[in-house]
Order: C-alpha cells, then sequence, then structure tokens
C-alpha cells in the first residue's frame, strides 16, 4: 500500500533507496525504472561478527563420501532442484544433507523427492528439516561443502555463515560473493553451466586431508575478513547519514 501510495503521488523522488550490490542496483532499476541512480546507495550488508573462534571439524578421511550440504528456505528460487540434477552427474560417493523448511505449497519439494529418489547409488540424500538459527553454523561445520545454487541473493547471510564454518562454497553468480573463486575458497559458476558444477564437487572429493585442512582456514579468515571490514561499515554510515542529512533539509 505504501509503495502505491509513493508511486502514485510522486513521494518517491525524496526517497533513498539502498541495495547490497551492484548486481541488485541493476534488478532495483530494471524493475522500477523511474528510480535516479543518485537516490541509490550501494552498502554490503554487515555481516555478524559474532564468535570468531574456529569451530572444530571432523576431518573426512581419505575414501570416505564428500559430505555435501544445503541450507535455506526450500523454494524455487533457492535452487534445490538444479542442486540434485547437479548431484545426479556426479559419479564420486556424496552424502547431500539439506536443512532448510518446506515452503507451504508441496508442488516444488515433490519435484525435489522425484529429483531424489531418481539419483544414483553413490548419491545418499537426507533432509533433516529446519535449524535453530544459533545452530546453523555448528551444523554447517559438520560438512566438507556449502552447495547453494541461488537463482539470486541480494547478500546471502548463509555463504557468510558457511564460510565461517570453514566450509568452501559452491554458488551462482547470482550473489555478492564471487570473490570466493580468487581467494581459493569456493567456485562460482552461471546457471547455464550445469556440468562445470558438478566438476567442482569432483574435484572436491579428491582433495586430500591437508588440502581441505588448507581451505577450511582460508574460508575461516575470509569470514573474518568480511565482518570486519571497515570499508563496508564506512559505507554503511555515510548512507544512513547521509539519509538523515536529507531528512532535515
Amino acid at each position: 500500500i505504501y509503495l502505491n501510495l509513493v508511486l502514485t503521488t510522486g513521494l518517491y523522488s525524496g526517497l533513498n533507496w539502498h541495495v547490497s550490490s551492484e548486481l541488485e542496483q541493476e534488478d532495483l532499476h530494471r524493475t522500477l525504472n523511474f528510480v535516479c541512480r543518485k537516490n541509490v546507495s550501494v552498502a554490503m550488508n554487515l555481516a555478524p561478527a559474532g564468535n570468531q573462534q574456529q569451530i572444530e571439524r571432523k576431518v573426512r578421511k581419505n575414501g570416505e563420501p564428500l559430505r555435501v550440504c544445503f541450507l535455506s528456505r526450500i523454494s524455487p528460487m533457492k535452487n534445490l532442484d538444479f542442486a540434485l540434477k547437479v548431484l545426479a552427474q556426479v559419479k564420486s560417493s556424496i552424502v547431500f544433507t539439506i536443512y532448510g523448511p518446506k515452503e507451504v505449497s508441496s508442488s516444488y519439494w515433490a519435484e525435489c523427492e522425484s529429483l531424489i529418489a531418481s539419483c544414483p547409488p553413490n548419491i545418499k540424500v537426507v533432509y533433516e528439516g529446519e535449524v535453530h538459527p544459533q545452530a546453523v553454523k555448528p551444523t554447517l561445520a559438520q560438512h566438507d561443502l556449502f552447495f547453494f545454487p541461488s537463482r539470486g541473493e541480494n547478500y546471502g547471510h548463509v555463504i557468510h555463515e558457511a564460510l565461517a564454518a570453514g566450509l568452501p562454497v559452491l554458488i551462482s553468480d547470482r550473489t555478492p560473493w564471487n570473490e570466493v573463486q580468487k581467494r581459493e575458497i569456493g567456485w562460482v559458476f552461471p546457471l547455464s553451466s550445469l556440468d562445470f558444477f558438478a566438476d567442482a564437487i569432483k574435484e572436491a572429493s579428491n582433495w586430500t586431508a591437508e588440502e581441505h585442512e588448507a581451505i577450511t582456514r582460508r574460508a575461516h579468515s575470509f569470514a573474518i575478513e568480511k565482518a570486519t571490514d571497515s570499508d563496508v561499515l564506512t559505507h554503511n554510515r555515510n548512507l544512513f547519514m547521509n539519509t538523515i542529512a536529507g531528512a532535515n533539509q
């Protein structure tokens, strides 16, 4: 109702718009093409600092299945069906654990169940339901790889939580976390490249314990870096100060 009032009365001219990334900024201008770029501020969301101590993880022994997990709402936007289609192409031994609430409509989960049933014998899929927010990080730490091929995230807090738990991440290019690839703590691919996702999982399954431990340390360090990034703090502070100044004019 408020947005309709803003659009019909022209009040939007005085609004300041906050987006978390350039990707979200383009989505905003594509959807609401009346918004002036000078009224849009890009400031990445603040990652929770929380407890920065690294969680002790159970080391995967050579020959054991790779423990891959997905944690999010089970909805088309989060793209669990895509993850299952990717896993069906992987020849390595995988245990794929799904965490998250099912949305009200049961049709999407039914589609995912059908894909689970068709997975080859080397892919074991387990659904563990919802996870309490305080248990997210310890739960993620029980796995080796976080697989999250989302169709779009303005931030993706769960990606930060996975990194903080020491997990490399396998994600789509529709989040602000593309930097993980050059930091060698994960992969970022377009959703048109299903084979690339499958190859990344195969690569992770071939890591030695030493290689995996090195990646775990890098992932955790990067998560701390993001949680304490002074530039992000400055951008958010400037956003709010500029908004307050504009409101007082």
